[in-house]
């Protein structure tokens, strides 16, 4: 689902079963994944990749991605730029 509050440029490609939370901006030539959720206010800029399952964190800015990692046995995420 895709809020009709949130920017998506026409040139991004978006995946299957993706969520777009309300005030989420995505650029041209942004890639996202099935089943990924871009939270409210994330930015997801020109040139990111995101693969399946993955989110764009509320304060995610500047071409950021999702790192997996491991920890206490468990997939935690983090972003980074």
């Amino acid at each position: 689902m895709i809020s009709p509050l949130a920017y998506v440029d026409s040139a991004a490609k978006i995946g299957k079963n993706v969520t777009i939370q309300p005030f989420a901006f995505i650029e041209g030539n942004v890639e996202i994944g099935d089943d990924c959720i871009i939270m409210s206010g994330a930015k997801i800029l020109h040139g990111t990749r995101m693969g399946k399952r993955e989110q764009g964190a509320s304060q995610c800015r500047s071409g950021c991605r999702t790192a997996r990692l491991p920890l206490y046995g468990r997939e935690q995420h983090a972003d980074y730029r």
